[in-house]
């Protein structure tokens, strides 16, 4: 708007805000004023929140970013913001920038934050900051203020560990044979269970990340489930105690650790014993001789005469006349045959 001002002889005071002194002016003289109505500035604020997905009591670490404000294609402020924890963010302008309240009405303001990395104010590695969503460009009205939220998840990261099946040296095990049981993995006061195998002797079981075992958890084998028998047809080999677990690993990302699940065996061999007694008075009669016949020791037709004292060389380990004792022979049927009878007395066949 435009006004004219006739000069008097009155004293002419400007004052209040925007005034401007005007220096010789004279009583008869004609000054032309103008007045320009500016909108009041606006304000940009940005609020840090948090979903659901960020673990209740956590989230304490600096978030940071930046926003510029442009109007007509121009820049016509920017800065960067920060806050620890959800809320208001402070706002620091660039140099030369006006200050978030005082933002020219009518601006498109936008904002971006700075990427997190780890897992800095959440619970443990087994958690980690995803990415951010920023609400769109908001544009800033005359003496109001304009929120920009930008709102954070967090993602849980899952890790992995592998079992193998080992057979101790020295034992002797069917190699079709496969194993399985149970594992525990342990993060604070969280556990997560499942089951291993089936694997065979020599191979090597991984989880995966269905089974949701949180990243640097503790992972054990619990248990194992074996066959009753290590070989299927010769149960003198058998389980020599409860297996062997080695310590529990890390579950992590990749280079998986690996829990060793070892078995030993043992043979456990039986032994068959006899006497050669004379009919009617039952006396142990010295000097026979017998063969033994079966899977195992001694080889079939191999003779067995009758130990008479010690020490024996064998296969009688029996010292003493008619006795008979013959030791570490394979689980089986036997047969045993008098070949040679006693001094004295008739083989009867």
């Amino acid at each position: 708007a435009g006004a004219r001002l006739n000069v008097t002889t009155a004293p002419i005071t400007p004052g209040g805000p925007g005034t401007t002194t005007l220096a010789g002016i004279v009583p008869g003289g004609r000054v032309d004023c103008r007045y320009v109505n500016k909108p009041a500035p606006a304000t940009l604020a940005i609020t840090k929140a948090f979903d659901d997905t960020v673990p209740e009591g956590f989230g304490d670490t600096e978030f940071s970013g930046a926003y510029t404000c442009t109007l007509n294609s121009t820049t016509v402020a920017s800065g960067t913001w920060s806050i620890t924890g959800a809320g208001p963010a402070s706002l620091t302008p660039a140099e030369g920038s006006p200050a978030a309240d005082q933002i020219p009405a009518g601006a498109s303001c936008s904002a971006t934050e700075n990427p997190l990395t780890g897992n800095a104010g959440l619970p443990d590695a087994s958690w980690e900051w995803g990415t951010a969503t920023i609400d769109s460009a908001v544009t800033v009205a005359s003496g109001q203020t304009a929120t920009i939220t930008v709102t954070n998840m967090a993602e849980r990261v899952y890790g992995n560990f592998q079992v193998t099946k080992v057979i101790a040296d020295g034992s002797t095990a069917d190699a079709e044979l496969t194993y399985s049981g149970g594992w525990t993995c342990t993060l604070g006061a969280e556990t997560v269970s499942g089951s291993w195998g089936p694997i065979a002797a020599g191979t090597v079981w991984q989880s995966t990340d269905a089974s949701k075992i949180p990243l640097g958890a503790a992972c054990a084998v619990s248990t194992e489930t074996r066959p009753d028998w290590p070989v299927a047809d010769d149960h003198s080999y058998q389980w020599d105690g409860d297996p062997s677990f080695s310590a529990a690993v890390v579950a992590q990302s990749d280079n998986l650790a690996t829990v060793t699940v070892t078995n030993t065996t043992k043979r456990v061999l039986g032994q068959v014993t006899w006497t050669k007694v004379a009919e009617g008075s039952g006396d142990q009669l010295a000097g026979s001789q017998w063969t033994l016949a079966g899977p195992g020791h001694p080889a079939p037709g191999t003779p067995v005469a009758d130990c008479l004292a010690d020490p024996c060389a064998g296969p009688d380990l029996a010292p003493a006349p008619g006795a008979f004792r013959i030791v570490d022979l394979a689980w089986g049927d036997y047969t045993l045959t008098e070949t040679s009878a006693p001094p004295g007395y008739e083989l009867v066949r």
